[in-house]
């Protein structure tokens, strides 16, 4: 377990550095490359192996990109819409003091957590197949703890990792998080099977027993599964919306699909613009729990 030193205030490395962007440009750099080489070689990852970030290679229901350019729009939600975001939520502060802790190599955690971003979905590439009435789908099933051993024994991205300046120590830690980066997405089918998956469940007894229990079961990256999930679901679409109630929520809908329709994009793709205020409802709640 990686041991973290408190600052005594917040300094401006508490997201991002030029560091920390340095390294997560090198790795974004090689994804193209990297991506075939993840693969399994067979013929349904024809087309994946030659196009690593065709959005047809992801879900394309849930997804408005490819993998890798949905890994960089991950990033930039990151760096750019998660501070404020959480400020608005009064969590800003704690959060960045958080992030602030720093490794006995200097790296922060706001760093470390920028640089997991650009390898979370590597396991993605060495995705599997179902088949449906004579077809195959792809499988992603997994993909996180496939990450999660990826970044720990492939050599290109421990090495870019360890030119970088990071630790086997720091490594460890960027790994875990990658492993970790849909914890919190997880809890999507034990609402569906209580109470159902919506706003009204961020709020419930139900939820709150799940988010102690995700606590106690990875208190070392509590809160850093919590903004995960926020930044993961900013790099799904490009649209953003929010609501109240679920009534106000599903009343928008109409308005919602006219957005999608205006943004040229997939008409499916609102069931994802449609779920995003109740994955940052159930963020929000999830980080007011664990940052006491």
């Amino acid at each position: 377990m990686m041991v973290m030193k408190k600052n005594s205030m917040v300094d401006n490395a508490t997201l991002s550095t030029e560091r920390s962007q340095g390294l997560s440009r090198k790795l974004e750099a090689c994804l193209m490359t990297l991506a075939p080489t993840l693969m399994a070689n067979v013929p349904e990852n024809a087309n994946f192996s030659q196009n690593p970030d065709s959005v047809e290679e992801h879900h394309v229901d849930w997804h408005q990109y490819g993998i890798i350019t949905h890994t960089k729009k991950v990033r930039e939600a990151y760096t750019s819409e998660l501070m404020p975001l959480l400020q608005s939520w009064g969590l800003g502060e704690k959060v960045a003091a958080h992030l602030s802790q720093r490794a006995p190599s200097g790296w922060s955690r706001g760093e470390l957590l920028e640089v997991s971003i650009p390898v979370h979905d590597l396991g993605k590439f060495s995705r599997t197949h179902y088949w449906k009435d004579g077809k195959a789908y792809p499988d992603y099933v997994g993909h996180e703890a496939l990450s999660e051993k990826i970044v720990l024994t492939q050599n290109t991205v421990k090495e870019i990792l360890a030119s970088g300046g990071l630790t086997p120590a720091d490594i460890a830690h960027v790994a875990a998080l990658a492993g970790l980066h849909f914890e919190l997405g997880k809890v999507r089918d034990v609402a569906r099977s209580r109470e159902g998956y919506n706003l009204a469940f961020s709020k419930s007894v139900s939820a709150r027993e799940i988010f102690d229990e995700l606590q106690a079961r990875h208190p070392e990256y509590a809160p850093e599964i919590g903004l995960w999930y926020i930044v993961d679901s900013m790099g799904k679409i490009s649209l953003r919306c929010d609501a109240d109630t679920d009534e106000a929520l599903a009343a928008s809908r109409p308005q919602r699909e006219a957005e999608i329709a205006s943004s040229g994009l997939r008409p499916t793709l609102v069931n994802a613009l449609m779920q995003f205020p109740v994955n940052l409802h159930v963020a929000r709640e999830y980080l007011q729990a664990v940052l006491k």
